[in-house]
């Protein structure tokens, strides 16, 4: 883990946990006044991160007259080396249990006036230092303010466990917000690869339209221009030219339209019916939509260009899959618009299939990966002798 991610899961886990961790440390350990300190090997530096029994009068009078005689000095908010003095250096290099005055533990972190007035405002003479330990690695320490000078075994005990506890317990936080932080770059790299992935398609797409249609359009003039009194001859170039015309106009056009519906700028509706009629002559198609979905297209204000795109892939590929492997002769294909999520269904009169093996092969896992891209939800419904229903939920 880089040093960069390891302080940005520091952070974010001990705001979250840091005055709980405090609060029951107060109720465990019995001492009225408790401190949870976060340190950094790699800078040196310890800091104070939550603080139990700051709403004692006491403690607010101690607050207000270090504020008088020190107004630059936040005790809330300092930090200061690990290595202040040989004691701090203890409990955060060695990762050892120090009970010792509280001037002896705060000389070189803290002004002197500071214990000055804990001592004799709030009545503090000693500090347990318990490091925060699991695996050999310090996270902080539980800062204990007390009256005594020699703490009883058990209760040192109690503390080593108790602090052991919390190391783990901020250790499996910090491993949970890695977890998140790999799954939100995870997601990032899922929606670059598609990104790239139909970029790439527009500009096969492109390039189909302009500049192969062109050279064959060029390559029809020419043959037209070319005359032969051979009857036969001129038939043949006749038929190279009807054929550079179907290539041109039918297959060059239609794989140019596959790669990227250009329809899709105007709206998922439009782009399906552009895609319902090149199937018309394989299956049956019939598309249903609700008037709340249909009036957000009209008033241009429907799906995100990520949603419109994913929910028209996955509509293609359960039809392209009742095409190849149904026996289906109708198709129906229902959208509806709620709560800011697209529904949407493909159901086929088909021979069905069995969704446990279906769901290993790559056009399944293909549309799982796009559905989930977009954080929505999909399912399969089927079984043999059919019907097959595709379904999925997709944030608008």
């Amino acid at each position: 883990m880089t040093r960069e991610v390891r302080e940005s899961l520091q952070g974010s886990t001990w705001g979250q946990f840091a005055d709980q961790i405090v609060e029951n440390s107060q109720r465990v350990l019995g001492y009225p006044y408790v401190f949870l300190t976060q340190c950094d090997l790699n800078t040196g530096q310890a800091r104070c991160v939550a603080w139990a029994g700051l709403h004692l009068t006491v403690v607010k009078r101690t607050l207000q007259a270090v504020k008088v005689a020190l107004p630059n000095f936040d005790p809330l908010g300092a930090s200061a080396p690990i290595d202040a003095n040989p004691f701090t250096a203890q409990v955060y290099r060695n990762g050892e249990v120090v009970n010792r005055s509280a001037l002896d533990i705060v000389q070189g972190a803290v002004p002197d006036l500071v214990v000055h007035f804990a001592q004799k405002i709030v009545g503090v003479d000693h500090v347990l230092m318990v490091p925060l330990q699991l695996e050999g690695h310090v996270y902080g320490a539980l800062v204990c303010c007390h009256n005594e000078a020699h703490v009883p075994e058990h209760k040192l005990d109690l503390a080593r466990a108790f602090a052991s506890q919390v190391a783990f317990g901020l250790h499996n936080a910090e491993l949970r917000r890695q977890q998140e932080l790999v799954m939100q770059e995870l997601q990032a790299s899922r929606e670059l690869l598609t990104q790239a992935e139909e970029r790439t398609r527009q500009q096969v797409s492109e390039h189909l339209h302009s500049r192969v249609q062109s050279r064959l359009l060029v390559a029809w003039y020419r043959l037209g221009q070319v005359k032969s009194k051979e009857q036969e001859v001129q038939h043949t170039l006749n038929q190279v030219r009807d054929e550079l015309e179907h290539i041109r106009e039918h297959e060059v056009r239609l794989l140019s339209h596959q790669l990227h519906p250009e329809a899709l700028d105007v709206g998922l509706i439009a782009a399906l019916q552009l895609l319902v009629q090149r199937m018309q002559h394989m299956l049956d198609v019939h598309i249903q939509v609700d008037s709340k979905l249909l009036k957000h297209e009209e008033e241009n204000q429907g799906l995100s260009a990520s949603s419109r795109l994913v929910a028209f892939r996955v509509i293609e590929e359960a039809l392209g899959n009742t095409i190849k492997h149904a026996r289906a002769r109708n198709a129906t294909v229902t959208l509806r618009l709620q709560n800011h999520t697209l529904f949407l269904e493909v159901q086929d009169d088909g021979i069905g299939f069995d969704p446990k093996r279906a769901l290993k092969g790559l056009g399944l896992r293909w549309m799982d990966a796009r559905i989930k891209q977009v954080e929505g939800t999909w399912g399969v419904d089927s079984q043999k002798g059919g019907p097959s229903r595709i379904w999925a939920r997709i944030p608008s």
